[in-house]
C-alpha cells in the first residue's frame, strides 16, 4: 500500500473527526451547500458551531461578570464604611477642625487656645475647643477594637459610658453599632449633665467646672449632628450613687458587652465597679480612662480587684488609658465596698 503523505493523512483526519466534532455542537444533521467543497464546508460548519458555542457560553462570562461586581460592591460599601467611621472620629475628637487648636492649660474655660498638636490630640494630652470627646485618637480606637471584638465573639450586652463630657465617644460608638446592624445594642450616658459637687473640692476641676459641664439637651443635640439619635440611646442623669442603683433594679438581667469608667474620682470608680462589673460577661470589656495618670481612680481599681479576688491585669491603651478583657464571672461581695472618700462626702447644692 503506497505510503500516504502527511498533507493526505491529516486531510482524513479531518474528514472523519468533523462530523463528530461537530455533532458536539449540534450541527451533524446539516446539509452542505452544492458545488462547495467538502473541506470548505466543513470550515464553514466548525465556524458557525464555534460562533454558536461561544454565544452558549456567554452566561457564564455574565455569571463571573455578576460576581466581580458583587466582589467590587461589597469592597466599595466596606471602604465607605470606613470612610464614614474615619470622618465621626476625626469630628468628635475635634481633629477636624484642628484650625481651632488646642485649649491653652492656663485658660479655664478654653477662651485661649494654641496651635493645634496631631501628637497631643492622638494621645488625648489636649482639650479640643470644638470636639465632643477629650479622649484624642488611641483612647477612641480602643472603643472600637473593644466594640468590634464583642460583635466579632458574640457577647451580649450594651455599650455603657459613665463621665460623658460632650457625648463623643458614645456618639462613635452609636455609630459603630450603626454600620454593624448591631440594632439591640444600646448606648447608656451615665453624666451629672451639669456641674459636679466634688469639682468643688478640687482647684483644678473647679476653675474649668463651667468648660467640663455640659447639660443632657446639649449633648442630645450633638448627637442629632452626627444623626444618630434614636431609641437605642439612654441618658441617666445624677451622680453614679443614685443612678447606678436604679439601673440595675431597672433590669437585673441586662448585660454590658463594653463598660468605660471616666469618672476622676474614687467614689465613682468604685460605684461603677460594684454596680457593673456583674453585669459584664465573661470576654466583656472593660476600659479605665483616668488611672494612668490620676492615682485615686488606680485605687479605687486596685482596692476592687484585691478585696474581690479578681484575676484580670490592665493592658495600656496611652499615658491615660487602661483596658482588661474580663476572664472570670467572680463573685463580687457587695459588703466589702470601702467607706466613701470624695464624690459621695460631698452635698449637692440645692438649686
Amino acid at each position: 500500500m503506497a505510503a500516504f503523505s502527511s498533507r493526505t493523512t491529516m486531510r482524513l483526519l479531518w474528514l472523519i473527526m468533523a462530523p463528530m466534532t461537530l455533532a458536539g455542537f449540534g450541527f451533524a444533521g446539516e446539509i452542505c451547500d452544492a458545488g462547495e467543497s467538502s473541506a470548505s464546508q466543513h470550515s464553514r460548519m466548525l465556524q458557525t458551531a464555534l460562533l454558536q458555542r461561544g454565544h452558549q457560553t456567554q452566561p457564564k462570562t455574565s455569571t463571573i461578570l455578576q460576581s466581580n461586581s458583587q466582589v467590587t460592591r461589597r469592597e466599595s460599601n466596606d471602604n465607605i464604611k470606613e470612610r464614614y467611621l474615619k470622618l465621626i472620629e476625626m469630628a468628635v475628637t475635634g481633629s477636624l477642625t484642628d484650625e481651632a487648636g488646642s485649649c491653652l492649660e492656663t485658660s479655664p474655660s478654653c477662651n485661649v487656645t494654641k496651635p493645634f498638636n496631631a501628637s497631643l490630640r492622638e494621645d488625648g494630652a489636649d482639650w479640643p475647643p470644638f470636639g465632643h470627646t477629650m479622649v484624642g485618637h488611641l483612647r477612641l480606637r480602643n472603643v472600637r477594637t473593644a466594640i468590634e471584638e464583642t460583635i466579632a465573639n458574640h457577647i451580649p450586652g450594651d455599650f455603657v459610658e459613665l463621665g460623658v463630657w460632650r457625648g463623643g465617644t458614645c456618639i462613635y460608638a452609636k455609630a459603630l453599632y450603626d454600620v454593624a446592624g448591631e440594632v439591640s445594642r444600646k448606648v447608656h450616658l451615665f453624666d451629672a449633665f451639669g456641674e459636679v459637687p466634688a469639682f468643688d473640692a478640687n482647684p483644678v476641676y473647679k476653675e474649668r467646672s463651667k468648660f467640663l459641664a455640659v447639660s443632657m439637651e446639649a449633648v442630645k443635640h450633638n448627637f442629632e449632628k452626627y444623626g444618630v439619635l434614636d431609641d437605642g440611646v439612654q441618658f441617666h442623669k445624677g451622680l453614679f450613687k443614685d443612678t447606678l442603683p436604679a439601673f440595675v433594679a431597672s433590669d437585673p438581667q441586662q448585660q454590658v458587652a463594653v463598660l468605660r469608667i471616666d469618672g476622676n474620682f474614687y467614689d465613682s470608680y468604685q460605684d461603677a465597679l460594684y454596680s457593673l462589673y456583674p453585669m459584664v460577661p465573661v470576654g466583656g470589656i472593660v476600659i479605665f480612662d483616668d488611672v494612668g495618670e490620676d492615682g485615686t481612680p488606680m485605687q479605687a481599681w486596685l482596692d476592687f480587684k484585691s478585696d474581690n479576688g479578681l484575676p484580670e491585669k490592665l493592658s495600656k491603651i496611652d499615658h491615660s488609658g487602661r483596658w482588661f478583657r474580663k476572664e472570670k464571672d467572680t463573685k463580687i461581695d457587695p459588703q466589702k465596698r470601702r467607706p466613701p472618700r470624695d464624690a459621695n462626702l460631698i452635698t449637692p447644692k440645692k438649686a
